[in-house]
C-alpha cells in the first residue's frame, strides 16, 4: 500500500520535474496542482493564480482567487487563498502558529482591498488590483458577503489541530478551510471526498418511514423540512450537496423557476403544496423518537439528486432577495443507502427522480462506455520515446479519480518505479483534462473557461452525439489524435508561461484556450487540418512553429486584459461568447507560419476512415466473443430480467434458449442483436465505479 511519505515523495518529485519545464517556481507548480484538484472535486469552478500576490514588506498576501459567480441561484462565494510549501525530505506538521500567520496576511489583503485607495495601494494592472476591484464589488452587492479562506500545503495539519474558527472581515464572517498533505493523499488515493456530516440536533426533521428493503440496505422516509433548514445547510455545503444531481447545470430561466420565485415572495405559505419537493439520499442517518414522532437529527453524505433549483432557489430568496421563508415547507423523499450500494443504485434514483422533464442522458456521461473504451486505448497503445527519451511510455487516462495512485497501491517499489517510468505522471489525463482538449480545438474556449464541470457537461453532449451515430468514431486514431491535442495545449502552456516577465501577468488557462481555438478555427476553414499523427510520432510540436503560437497568445492576452472590454472582470469576460467573437474579428490567423504542422483535409479524412473502419472490425468481433462466451445461467437470469420488465417477445425468448443451448452457432448478426440485450441488462445491475 502506498503511504503518505510515498505520496509527498512522487509530488516532490513531479513537481521539480514539472517546474523545470515551466520556468516557473516549484511552489507555484504545487499550488497550481492542488487548485486542480479543488477543481475536479468540484469545491471551486476556476481560479486564477496570482503570481504578484506578495507584499514587500511581507503585510499581506494573496496566491490565488475563485470566485464562484453570482446567478440566480448564488449569491457568489470568494474564495482566496495562500499557500505554504515544504521541499524538505520529510515534511514537517503545518502547526496553528503557520495557519495563523498565513490566515492573518489574507486577512489584512481584504481589510486593504475595501479600506485603502486600491489605485495608489496596489499596482494597476497587477493581479492583487484585479482581485480587490472584485472583492469591492462583492461587497458593494451583497451585506453579507460569503467568504472562503484557504490554506493549502504539503505539509500535514499537526494532530493538535482539532476546528478552525471563521475570521471576521469587516463584518463578515469568513470560513476557513485546510487542505493538507494528508486531505489530498486520501483523496486522491481513495477517490472520494471526506464526508459530509450535517448536524441537525438543534433543528431535527419530522419523518415518517415509508419502506424497508428485506436486505435493510435501503430505508425509504418521507419528511417535511423548514425551508429555514434547508437554507442554513445548503448556505454550509452549497454544490457538495447537488453533485449527484442531474440538473444542477440546467438553466434556473424556466417558467416553472419563475413561479417558484413568485410563490415564495407572494404566497409562501402554498409552497408545500404547489411544490413537488425533493429527493435525497444519505449513506446514514441518526433519529429520536418524540412524542409526536420520529425526527432526522444526523445525517451522512447527503445528496439532493432532484430539487437542486428548488433548494438553490429558496437559498437565493431568503439570502440575495432577503424574502421571508419562515412560512415554507419543502417535502423531502429520502432514502437512506449503504456505502456500498450508492453507486449502483443513486444513480437510477437520480434518473427516475428527473423523469418529469427532459434530461439529456449527457447528465449521466460520467458513466458512459466512451470512458472505458478512452481508458482501454490508453493502457495498450505505447506512445513512441518523447525527444531526449529512448524508450517510450504510456499516456495513462484515469477513468475515475485516483485510479493512478490505487494502480500502484500494492505494488513493490521496484514495480512501482517500473510503472511510473512507464506512465510517468506527467502523461496522466484525467475526463475533465480530456474534455478541455478535445473542446479547445473544437473552437469552443468560451465554454472551457466556464469551468471544468461546465465544460465536461458541453463536451459529453458532443460525444453523445458522435457515439448515437457510430462509436467507431471513437478509435485508436481519435486516441492518438486526442493526445496529439493534450501535447499542443500542455506545451503552449509551458510557452505561454515562460513569458512571465514580459507580456504575461495572469490567466493562462484562458489565454491557451483562446489561442488554440482561434488557429484550430481557422485550419479548419482553409481545409486543412493538425498533423496530428506527426505530433504524436515526435511526441513533440514542430520548434518552428512556436514563436507564431507565442505572438497569438500575445495578442489574445492584450484583448482580454484591454482596459475598455465590455466586462471588468477578466475571467467573466471569458466566459462570453462576446469575448469570442471580439477575439475572431481581432486575431487574423497566418496559417502559412504553422505549415510545417498541417495536412491537408482530405489526407486527415482518409485516415480517419482507416481508422472507423479498423473499429468497426474490432468491436463487432470483441461483442461477438463475449456474447459466445456467456455462461447460460447468465442467458435465464436475462431472461427474467425480460419479463419482469415486459420486455420478452417470442424472437428474443427464441434468440435466449438460441444462446443458451448452442452459442457456438449464433451469426454475427444474432451476436449484435444478444450483446445489445446483455449490454442493457449490465447497465442496469453494473456497479458503476
Amino acid at each position: 500500500m502506498i503511504t503518505v511519505q510515498e505520496f509527498y515523495d512522487s509530488l516532490l518529485e513531479t513537481l521539480k520535474s514539472t517546474a523545470g519545464v515551466d520556468g516557473s517556481s516549484i511552489e507555484t507548480e504545487f499550488l497550481r496542482y492542488a487548485l486542480d484538484e479543488l477543481v475536479e472535486y468540484g469545491d471551486i469552478e476556476t481560479y486564477d493564480l496570482i503570481e504578484d500576490g506578495r507584499d514587500a514588506g511581507d503585510r499581506w498576501r494573496i496566491d490565488a482567487f475563485s470566485l464562484d459567480n453570482e446567478t440566480d441561484i448564488s449569491i457568489g462565494t470568494a474564495n482566496i487563498f495562500v499557500s505554504l510549501f515544504d521541499q524538505s525530505e520529510e515534511p514537517s506538521n503545518l502547526t496553528q502558529t503557520d495557519i495563523d500567520r498565513l490566515l492573518k496576511k489574507l486577512k489584512n489583503y481584504v481589510e486593504f482591498c475595501l479600506e485603502k485607495d486600491i489605485y495608489t495601494f496596489f499596482e494597476p494592472g497587477s493581479g492583487p488590483f484585479q482581485i480587490a476591484l472584485q472583492i469591492r464589488s462583492l461587497w458593494h452587492n451583497s451585506s453579507a458577503p460569503k467568504i472562503k479562506l484557504y490554506v493549502v500545503s504539503n505539509k500535514p495539519v499537526s494532530k493538535r489541530i482539532t476546528e478552525l474558527e471563521n475570521v471576521e472581515i469587516q463584518g463578515a464572517s469568513a470560513e476557513v478551510l485546510v487542505w493538507d498533505l494528508n486531505r489530498f493523499f486520501q483523496v486522491k488515493l481513495r477517490g472520494v471526498r471526506e464526508a459530509l456530516e450535517i448536524d441537525l440536533k438543534d433543528s431535527p426533521i419530522n419523518c415518517l418511514m415509508a419502506t424497508s428493503s428485506d436486505e435493510g440496505l435501503t430505508k425509504s422516509y418521507l419528511a417535511v423540512m423548514p425551508a429555514s433548514t434547508l437554507v442554513k445547510i445548503y448556505g454550509k455545503w452549497g454544490g457538495r450537496l447537488l453533485e449527484q444531481n442531474v440538473r444542477s447545470f440546467l438553466s434556473v430561466r424556466k417558467p416553472a423557476n419563475k413561479g417558484m420565485r413568485e410563490t415564495i415572495k407572494e404566497t409562501p405559505d402554498k409552497f408545500f403544496a404547489f411544490n413537488n419537493g425533493i429527493t435525497a439520499t444519505a449513506e446514514e442517518a441518526e433519529f429520536v423518537i418524540k412524542d409526536n414522532g420520529l425526527y432526522i437529527t444526523h445525517l451522512k453524505n447527503l445528496q439532493i439528486v432532484n430539487g437542486g433549483q428548488t433548494t438553490a432557489l429558496i437559498f437565493s430568496a431568503a439570502t440575495k432577495d432577503k424574502y421571508d421563508v419562515s412560512k415554507i415547507f419543502v417535502q423531502m423523499k429520502l432514502t437512506i443507502i449503504s456505502p456500498e450500494e450508492a453507486n449502483k443504485l443513486v444513480p437510477f434514483i437520480s434518473r427516475y427522480a428527473n423523469t418529469q422533464t427532459k434530461v439529456n442522458n449527457a447528465d449521466f456521461f460520467s458513466n458512459h462506455a466512451f470512458h472505458r473504451r478512452i481508458e482501454d486505448f490508453s493502457r495498450r497503445i505505447i506512445a513512441p520515446p518523447r525527444p531526449g527519451s529512448l524508450s517510450g511510455s504510456y499516456w495513462y487516462y484515469e477513468r475515475a479519480s485516483g485510479q493512478y495512485l490505487n494502480d500502484q497501491a500494492y505494488k513493490t517499489e521496484s514495480e512501482r518505479k517500473k510503472f511510473q517510468a512507464l506512465h510517468p505522471s506527467d502523461q496522466v489525463i484525467s475526463k475533465t483534462d480530456f474534455a478541455k482538449f478535445i473542446n479547445t480545438f473544437e473552437s469552443l474556449p468560451h465554454v472551457v473557461s466556464k469551468g471544468a464541470q461546465f465544460n465536461f457537461l458541453s463536451f459529453a453532449k458532443i460525444v453523445e452525439e458522435l457515439w448515437d451515430k457510430s462509436d467507431a468514431n471513437f478509435n485508436e486514431g481519435y486516441f492518438r489524435a486526442s493526445i496529439a491535442k493534450a501535447i499542443i495545449f500542455k506545451r503552449m502552456e509551458r510557452l505561454v508561461q515562460a513569458q512571465k516577465g514580459t507580456w504575461y501577468n495572469g490567466h493562462r488557462a484562458n489565454i491557451v484556450t483562446y489561442t488554440l481555438s482561434l488557429i484550430a478555427k481557422a485550419v479548419k476553414e482553409s481545409k486543412k487540418e493538425f498533423n496530428y499523427e506527426l505530433i504524436w510520432k515526435n511526441q513533440a510540436i514542430p520548434a518552428s512553429i512556436e514563436q507564431y503560437l507565442i505572438s497569438i497568445a500575445k495578442q489574445v492576452n492584450d484583448l482580454l486584459k484591454d482596459e475598455s472590454r465590455q466586462v471588468g472582470n477578466v475571467d467573466s469576460y471569458a466566459k462570453t461568447e462576446g469575448f469570442w467573437g471580439i477575439a475572431q474579428s481581432s486575431c487574423k490567423i497566418d496559417l502559412g507560419e504553422i505549415d510545417a504542422a498541417l495536412i491537408d483535409l482530405t489526407e486527415a479524412r482518409e485516415r480517419e476512415r482507416e481508422e472507423k473502419g479498423k473499429q468497426k472490425l474490432t468491436t463487432s468481433l470483441e461483442d461477438e466473443i463475449k456474447v459466445k462466451s456467456v455462461m447460460p445461467e447468465v442467458w435465464s437470469k436475462i431472461q427474467k430480467y425480460l419479463e419482469d420488465n415486459n420486455q420478452e417477445n417470442p424472437s428474443k425468448l427464441a434468440l435466449l434458449s438460441k444462446a443458451k443451448i448452442s452459442a457456438h452457432k449464433l451469426t454475427e448478426k444474432e451476436c449484435q442483436f444478444l450483446f445489445l440485450i446483455l449490454d442493457e441488462y449490465e447497465s442496469h445491475y453494473r456497479n458503476e465505479d
